[in-house]
């Protein structure tokens, strides 16, 4: 069974990440958030596409006209965001989008507690949900670090308890050292988790 990020996952701005290595997901109490990328709209059963530096002035056009219909195609069907001319740069943004329609994040949400025009009210839920994270098995290459057995898997755990960085991982990139500490999370569930307690059990 895969991993899923707390919440049916998180929306974000562009401060925050949306981590590329598919195993990676944001579990309960994860600092700082991350975004998920492996959303899907239950609605239109699209999966949920983004680029950070965008967002839409004023409204995409009047909904449900032809006009609006083709903004969204076009969104969701192209690359090329600068191309299009109701699209704009803007760096404290992240454009989503789904054949239903775009949606904007400055910060971070959860999907399962707002709302699409932002409010935490329960009503007009934003219909994305996490599809799930696969568990790493071994091996397997973690934030730089090769891990081929158990053995090693539990030192990185060591390491990362300790608040050290494993050695084979790149100190001066800081993304790569903290997906090194963090890796381990992506073993959760899968036929590693032995390796994954002995220290735990031992701090």
């Amino acid at each position: 069974m895969p991993n899923v990020c707390a919440y049916d996952g998180w929306i974000v701005g562009p401060q925050r990440e949306v981590l590329s290595d598919t195993s990676q997901y944001c579990w309960l109490g994860r600092e700082p958030v991350v975004g998920c990328g492996h959303l899907r709209c239950s609605v239109c059963g699209q999966p949920v596409k983004q680029q950070p530096g965008f967002f839409v002035p004023g409204r995409l056009a009047e909904f449900g006209t032809p006009q609006w219909r083709q903004r969204v195609d076009l969104l969701y069907d192209r690359d090329d965001w600068d191309a299009l001319s109701f699209v704009k740069r803007a760096s404290t943004y992240r454009l989503y989008i789904c054949r239903c329609g775009p949606v904007e994040e400055s910060f971070e949400r959860a999907l399962s507690m707002t709302s699409v025009d932002g409010n935490p009210d329960g009503g007009n839920p934003i219909p994305w949900t996490c599809q799930g994270h696969p568990i790493v098995t071994l091996p397997a290459v973690v934030g730089g670090v090769e891990l081929v057995d158990d053995a090693a898997l539990e030192r990185v755990v060591r390491s990362a308890l300790s608040g050290t960085v494993p050695p084979s991982a790149d100190g001066a990139n800081p993304k790569r050292a903290r997906a090194a500490r963090e890796g381990g999370r992506g073993f959760v569930g899968g036929e590693c988790r032995a390796a994954l307690g002995k220290p735990v059990a031992t701090k």
